[in-house]
């Protein structure tokens, strides 16, 4: 019962900062009145006003108060989020709908903005057009997931710029917009792709596999900077295990039977598959099926972001699983951090997979 009486006069102390109703200089309600108010204890009160106060948006000043903090006073409660392939992309959807969640227990609104487009130029104007949108609305920050597709490069800069010019503080999610090594001013919170690739490297050499073909589909090193530092990740361990020539990268499509049949009869036979990601693996999985090659028993295969498909795969696909609801809490502390100290140095969080 205290419990759910602290959450509803924290509802009620946010509900009156986005109205605006307290000016930075004005106290709030006492310890006291609050617990008239709502008739319950004092410590019930502080509870609340202790939640409030851990969020950065009220401060106690003794012997005068509680008051609205620097970030209190112009809290519009509204935070953006743009996220192209959200619809294609069962890991970011699930991030996104997690992201939403928590950010209500901060006393915050997401404003969604979802890219989805087989067309480049589509995909492009759409980026835009929301970044100009979200620039001039009453947001506070915006969580952003670049493309990581090269031809999306500029594109990318450019929905940077446009929140640069406003002064709204911006957090990437999922990759940078420059290119490794280079890095932007911008924070960044991501998944460690690297380690994960040394990961799943050390998974199957313990199991005894020694030629390991990691399946780009159609994306190639280079041009995706998340799928070139899994590559790296299986690629270097490898390497310190003592497999010189165990890793190599694959461009084909994953139904392509006859591709696949060249590859299996070839001096470089592979018997494990690294996969972009999970749907990729699950249709790799049903071609090696029709050539008869059994899985995990001729040829290993692992996936990546543990989404539905890689249960309903049969055999079940191993895969790489994506904290998405850690991501989320972790977007949202560190685009709370960007608020309140928009001079800080720009941060880079990598999340272990």
């Amino acid at each position: 019962m205290a419990g759910e009486k602290s959450k509803e006069i924290r509802a009620w102390i946010l509900g009156a900062i986005k109205r605006g109703t307290y000016a930075k200089d004005e106290p709030l309600p006492g310890d006291l009145e609050l617990a008239r108010r709502f008739k319950v204890s004092r410590g019930t009160v502080r509870t609340a006003l202790d939640d409030l106060r851990r969020q950065g948006l009220i401060e106690r000043r003794r012997g005068a108060g509680t008051f609205l903090s620097e970030r209190g006073t112009r809290k519009s409660g509204v935070i953006g989020l743009l996220l192209p392939e959200a619809d294609t992309c069962e890991f970011f959807r699930d991030v996104a709908e997690a992201l939403v969640r928590q950010a209500r227990r901060y006393g915050y609104t997401v404003l969604v903005k979802k890219v989805d487009s087989a067309d480049p130029e589509t995909i492009a104007r759409a980026m835009r057009r929301h970044a100009r949108k979200l620039a001039v609305q009453p947001v506070e920050g915006v969580v952003f997931r670049p493309l990581v597709s090269e031809q999306f490069a500029a594109v990318n800069r450019e929905v940077v710029r446009i929140f640069e010019r406003t002064e709204t503080p911006v957090v990437l999610f999922d990759s940078d917009i420059e290119e490794n090594p280079k890095r932007s001013a911008c924070d960044l919170v991501a998944v460690n792709n690297v380690a994960a690739g040394r990961k799943v490297a050390e998974h199957l050499i313990a199991r005894g596999r020694r030629r390991i073909a990691f399946l780009m589909a159609d994306c190639v090193p280079g041009k995706n900077v998340n799928l070139l530092d899994r590559f790296f990740g299986v690629a270097g361990e490898s390497v310190v295990r003592g497999l010189r020539d165990g890793v190599r990268s694959v461009d084909c499509n994953p139904e392509d039977t006859s591709a696949l049949r060249k590859l299996l009869r070839s001096a470089w036979r592979p018997d494990a598959f690294v996969c972009a990601g999970d749907e990729v693996a699950a249709r790799l999985v049903r071609a090696l099926r029709t050539l008869s090659v059994r899985v995990p028993d001729d040829v290993a295969v692992v996936g990546f972001d543990d989404v539905a498909c890689a249960r309903s795969s049969v055999p079940p696909l191993t895969t790489v699983r994506q904290p998405s609801l850690q991501i989320a809490q972790t977007l949202l502390k560190t685009l709370a951090f960007r608020i309140r100290s928009p001079e800080a140095p720009p941060q880079e969080i990598y999340l272990d997979a």
